[in-house]
């Protein structure tokens, strides 16, 4: 009964540790059923060693008989053989459950890994779309500042072109009124 309310306490206090408070619930379970198994390895390694020391005792009458320091024959050789078998079987299951354990740390560091790819992912987009538009912004200025340009350069094109027609036509015109002032003579 000790062992049982032992392995109780145990877990109620894994369960109530402030740094176990942040692990994953499954994590927590397996911790949990390896508390769980040690006190029925315990429990078991005592059950068994009586049961084959009782059996001994009936089949080989003679194992009762008391040795000094150790016990009878039947008490020693039961304590081994349940301690071994419950030992094995423990191992077993302790193996099992810490492989389980693996696996979902395995599984949630795969996960934490993608998410941490996710987001370098989104942040090399953004970074990509800000330095797009830093570049859409400086070809917008500079298309700006090349049609200023082009249209400054046209603006005087035109205005040298009206002051040459101005001039030629002025001339033209002289010289249309010399050749009436001829004709009118």
């Amino acid at each position: 009964m000790k062992i049982i309310s032992k392995t109780f306490k145990d877990i109620k206090k894994y369960y109530k540790d402030p740094k176990n408070k942040y692990k994953d619930d499954y994590i927590k379970i397996i911790e949990i059923e390896k508390i769980a198994v040690n006190g029925c390895i315990k429990l078991g390694s005592i059950a068994l060693s009586e049961t084959v020391k009782l059996i001994l005792e009936k089949i080989y009458p003679p194992s009762r008989a008391p040795l000094p320091i150790i016990g009878s024959p039947a008490q020693v050789i039961g304590l081994f053989v349940g301690c071994l078998t419950s030992g094995v079987v423990g191992v077993i299951a302790c193996d099992k459950l810490d492989n389980a354990l693996i696996a979902r740390q395995v599984e949630m560091s795969i996960q934490k890994e993608k998410t941490i790819l996710n987001e370098i992912s989104v942040l090399h987009e953004k970074q990509n779309n800000i330095v797009l538009d830093e570049l859409y912004k400086k070809r917008n200025e500079k298309i700006k500042e090349m049609s200023d340009d082009l249209s400054s350069a046209y603006d005087e094109y035109n205005r040298i072109f009206e002051e040459e027609n101005e001039i030629e036509n002025s001339e033209n015109l002289k010289k249309l009124d010399e050749l009436l002032k001829k004709l009118n003579k």
